[in-house]
């Protein structure tokens, strides 16, 4: 099997003097890819390029000097979890304690010691890098929990929490709540004659289109169990909110899977219950899910394929 070379973590080194820039740079060009500035504004630029894993930076620099490069970084929500390393002659315990309250991890002082910048480097690398971990592994396991195994959607468990939210929130602000319930029709009978693969087959080509329709960042796609699925999106009207309802239910039967056992096409459809009012209307959640189960009841009761929607009030 053919090795894959990993991408060293990234130094950046920032000094004014040139000597202790090259001497730096070969005490740690092996283990790590070395990026060199030579002023306090360059590091600044050089850090919002992405890419730096830690920061060894001197203190004492002509213009922008390291503790405000230091403070300009922390307060900076993409950087202020580099971890940063004063490099300084100055040895007094006040220095050390400004460099620390500004958010530095460590502090290296001058004439330099090999063994010692090697091995504060490494630890505060090592910990950086594992907090990265952590953290990447943490919105996975907070994206497994919220989304359906098979299609991508938020799952049921996601609807319950936020879709409370969602309502009160339109209820501050005197909005439209639009919920779209969605149920494939017949899906049963597609699912024992074409067999459970191509089930999942449908299903998955089912969420995808439901997910094309989507075009503000806060409209939702869901699936609440089964065949069941629901849209939560925004609109200015219930005549709007009803032509996107009608956009969903044509894409879905333009997807075209042949559905032999479907009394209302010949390709797989969905019978949709859309509850478009004012949010203080609505009491809660339960009360909205109801209103939309029983438009839906009527959509599938009407011959299926169609949506249903409350009476503008």
């Amino acid at each position: 099997m053919e090795n894959i070379k990993k991408m060293k973590p990234t130094v950046l080194i920032v000094d004014d003097m040139e000597e202790n820039l090259m001497l730096l740079n070969d005490i740690l060009e092996e283990k790590y890819t070395i990026k060199i500035a030579k002023s306090g504004q360059k590091a600044l630029d050089i850090v919002q390029k992405g890419g730096v894993d830690l920061i060894l930076l001197d203190v004492v620099m002509p213009g922008m000097d390291g503790y405000e490069v230091c403070k300009t970084l922390q307060n900076d929500k993409k950087t202020e979890d580099i971890p940063i390393i004063f490099v300084t002659g100055n040895t007094s315990v006040r220095d050390e304690k400004k460099g620390f309250e500004l958010g530095a991890v460590d502090y290296i002082t001058k004439p330099f010691n090999l063994v010692t910048v090697r091995a504060r480097v490494k630890t505060h690398m090592n910990l950086h890098l594992k907090q990265l971990e952590l953290e990447k592994y943490i919105a996975m396991i907070e994206k497994i929990s919220i989304t359906d195994g098979l299609t991508s959607l938020y799952n049921r468990r996601h609807f319950n929490e936020i879709f409370p939210k969602v309502i009160n929130s339109a209820k501050r602000k005197d909005e439209l709540i639009c919920f779209l319930l969605l149920d494939i029709d017949h899906f049963k009978p597609y699912n024992d004659h074409y067999g459970h693969q191509a089930g999942d087959e449908a299903l998955m080509k089912f969420a995808s289109s439901l997910k094309s329709n989507l075009k503000r960042a806060d409209d939702m796609a869901f699936r609440l169990g089964g065949e069941e699925f629901g849209i939560v999106y925004k609109s200015d009207t219930q005549q709007k909110a009803y032509q996107f309802a009608n956009k969903v239910r044509q894409n879905i039967e333009d997807l075209q899977i042949v559905h032999e056992y479907n009394s209302a096409s010949g390709f797989l459809t969905a019978s949709m219950g859309l509850l478009c009012k004012k949010a203080t209307q609505i009491k809660d959640m339960d009360e909205a899910f109801k209103q939309a189960d029983d438009l839906l009841y009527e959509a599938k009761e009407n011959g299926r394929n169609q949506v249903k929607m409350n009476n503008e009030e």
